[in-house]
């Protein structure tokens, strides 16, 4: 939480607690814990102010103000807690047609779906079935939601009862007092709302927003609303919504505005949800007659307009008037730049001297500039995230819909130019060359990357092999220098490609499981698309034109690359820790591993012990083909973990002496984009699989017996276990057990 946040009723804002937190975290941990497992919250923790804000300068009805509710930080880490759990389920529960506060999902997804309907809507002129699109404002969406109707829809999603009602104690044992003039006044004791501040009530109302979802989607399937379909194959569109901003789409008939009727006033009746049609629209195609629109729009009770000005803050369509579609940025940025005035504004009667031009200033310092960000470059590497997106999300709404229109036979990076595109997608077309540069396939079973043509191999010129032997002739996909086994064909790659580059290939880590192929962004370590990242590429191009557009890129790749083997090899005096046994009942299995960087080979090793710091089990192997210290330290940890799994030394206690190892696997996600993310990935299975087994991280003096397994591993030719005391360990395990 920030830590000058509006404070509760309790007077106390998250800076008390997170200044004073040695002396009262643990009550307040206490307290947190006891709600969780008792599913009751005191009265005092819920007792929550209301702080009316103005919507406008001068508000005149209770419309024009938004209630904010000023909950008790206590209140706030509980209701917190159980919004992180229940977010990690969103993203299947969710319809994919809402993308508000779901992960993976961005307010961008809908504003491009609604931009590419809404081009669809405007060009279309010909053919008996005309189009609307209508805009829904819902009034007081949070303060409308009835409790019962939540609790149903949860109870039809599946959810446990306990699970219910501990999230409903968190909606119904609120109380109300409202700041006036900063004093509380009143007390209110509501029957039905979500409050505006609590950190669960945004997941809470899109939970209630999917029973108005479920109504759309029952009658798209039964054909009473199929909505808009913009091309052959895309899929068919008849709402959007972004929490309680609404976009619908139907035909433009009365049959169709009879069943939208019936949708908003079922769910209405139901939810407690009230439209306010004196601000919805609707927009019409060309091809609808006048007296139809007359008809829709006295039916419906909304404004007939040529264009919803603005859908989640941006244009719904640009068409060409560009320069009027874009004025209401000018309008709102107060008189232009600041920074542009103080450089190049007036004193007294006097304009300043343009010493430099903008564009200088805007290149680096190192290259005589100031640094400053130039929206334009700034402006590309926005549009390119969202042309990753497509590329990495294809089952996504946005991108189906893409596919469908503009490369129904092809990728994004093979489309060619389309007749009549929209302006999103022109624009996000327009960064195709940045993602061909920065696009690297992370190899999994290797049967969607070709071999000579896309870019997978690291460390080799432009990714991809120079050439290749004539007996390669038949060889296309990666797949086809892979085992059925999941390993690589280590005769057939060094027979095929010169020397460096079969060393290269065979670096790459493949997974031990059934994998597809996926795309990463070569330009950052965690392999993950940033918009930062991607700015400052366009700076270098841009200050430097004369540069080769490929081996600026190149060079910034290595860096990466680099940067994170030169961390990796910082030797860093640290204080001498000892080697602690685990508790009684666990074994302890540290692990190491060595790299020799001119070589690239190097060896790993493991050692487990029980809780008397006993010897149990050990082993170790050389390695060869290796890209970093990182690759083989998680090599010891997925040999260590295999092991441990396969002889049940369980429970277990994983220690590595690698920050970078541990912090990976703590805190992995759903999959890991970097250059080493396939083995993550199967040593996050392996850990999910069994929850018995946590990795911690310790010092490198506590480690020592794991590091003498892995240097003495160096001589062995194939992979060696030891079930007792091995002679040259024997000094090492003493010294560990003697400090115990």
């Amino acid at each position: 939480m920030y830590p000058t946040k509006s404070p509760g009723p309790d007077g106390m804002p998250p800076l008390f607690f997170q200044h004073y937190w040695e002396l009262i975290g643990d009550e307040v941990t206490e307290a947190v814990q006891s709600f969780l497992h008792s599913g009751q919250l005191l009265r005092q923790i819920t007792f929550t102010h209301i702080c009316l804000i103005t919507k406008l300068n001068d508000p005149e009805h209770m419309s024009d103000l938004r209630p904010i509710a000023l909950c008790n930080v206590i209140y706030k880490i509980c209701s917190k807690v159980i919004a992180n759990r229940l977010e990690l389920i969103l993203l299947e529960l969710i319809s994919p047609y809402q993308s508000a506060f779901v992960p993976e999902r961005l307010i961008t997804d809908n504003i491009l779906v609604a931009n590419e309907l809404a081009h669809f809507v405007h060009n279309k002129r010909e053919g008996g079935d005309g189009y609307m699109a209508l805009k829904l404002d819902l009034s007081k969406a949070y303060d409308r939601m009835e409790w019962t109707f939540l609790r149903k829809v949860m109870e039809r999603f599946g959810f446990a009862y306990i699970w219910i009602e501990m999230l409903m104690q968190c909606v119904c044992s609120v109380r109300y007092s409202f700041l006036v003039r900063g004093k509380p006044r009143g007390l209110v004791t509501p029957s039905r709302g979500l409050r505006q501040g609590d950190p669960l009530s945004p997941y809470l109302f899109l939970i209630g927003a999917e029973g108005f979802l479920a109504l759309l989607q029952q009658h798209q399937a039964l054909g009473l609303l199929p909505g808009i379909e913009i091309c052959r194959e895309a899929p068919l569109v008849n709402h959007l919504l972004f929490v309680n901003d609404s976009m619908l789409y139907a035909q433009a008939s009365l049959e169709d505005c009879y069943q939208i009727q019936d949708v908003i006033e079922t769910y209405g009746r139901a939810s407690g949800q009230l439209v306010n049609f004196d601000k919805s629209s609707v927009v019409f195609s060309k091809n609808v007659s006048d007296n139809m629109k007359e008809e829709v729009s006295s039916l419906l009770g909304v404004e007939v307009v040529e264009s919803h000005e603005k859908y989640l803050g941006l244009p719904t369509y640009v068409g060409r008037k560009k320069t009027a579609t874009f004025q209401y940025i000018k309008e709102n940025w107060p008189r232009r730049f600041l920074i542009g005035k103080f450089w190049w504004g007036s004193m007294l009667d006097k304009r300043k001297i343009h010493w430099k031009t903008w564009k200088a200033l805007c290149n680096p310092k190192e290259e005589g500039g100031l640094g400053f960000r130039s929206l334009a470059e700034f402006n590309s590497a926005m549009l390119a995230k969202q042309a990753w997106r497509v590329v990495n999300n294809p089952q996504s709404l946005i991108a189906r819909l893409f596919k469908a229109k503009y490369f129904p036979d092809d990728s994004f990076c093979t489309a060619s130019s389309h007749a009549s595109p929209s302006y999103s997608w022109r624009s996000i077309f327009s960064t195709r060359d940045l993602l061909r540069q920065g696009k690297f396939w992370q190899i999994g079973d290797g049967a969607m990357v070709n071999i000579w043509t896309d870019s997978w191999i690291p460390g080799v010129p432009n990714f991809r092999p120079c050439g290749g032997n004539l007996a390669a002739t038949d060889l296309n996909l990666v797949s086809d220098l892979i085992h059925h086994t999941g390993s690589w064909n280590v005769s057939l790659i060094n027979r095929v490609f010169p020397v460096h580059e079969a060393e290269a290939i065979l670096s790459i880590p493949l997974s031990s499981r059934e994998v597809i192929d996926r795309v990463i962004w070569r330009f950052t370590k965690h392999g993950k698309f940033t918009v930062l990242q991607t700015n400052e590429i366009l700076a270098k191009v841009c200050y430097n034109p004369h540069l080769v557009h490929f081996d600026l890129l190149e060079w910034l790749s290595s860096c990466a690359i680099e940067l994170s083997l030169e961390l990796l090899g910082l030797v860093v005096q640290e204080r001498t820790v000892r080697w602690t046994a685990p508790p009684l009942g666990y074994f302890k299995v540290n692990v190491d591993g060595s790299f020799h960087q001119a070589t690239k080979n190097g060896s790993i090793g493991f050692v487990i012990k029980d809780w008397q710091g006993t010897f149990l089990a050990g082993g170790g192997m050389s390695l060869s083909s290796l890209l970093s210290p990182e690759h083989v330290e998680a090599l010891a940890c997925k040999q260590a973990l295999e092991f441990v799994v396969a002889n049940q030394f369980l429970p277990a206690i994983v220690e590595t002496d690698s920050q970078l190892i541990h912090s990976q696997l703590v805190s992995r996600g759903s999959y890991n984009l970097s250059f080493l993310g396939r083995i993550y990935d199967d040593l996050g299975a392996v850990l999910k699989n069994h929850a018995n087994m946590r990795v911690t991280h310790t010092k490198r003096s506590a480690n020592r017996v794991a590091h003498l397994m892995a240097a003495h591993a160096t001589s062995c030719m194939v992979e060696t276990f030891y079930f007792s005391s091995p002679i040259f360990l024997l000094a090492a395990l003493a010294a560990e057990v003697c400090n115990l």
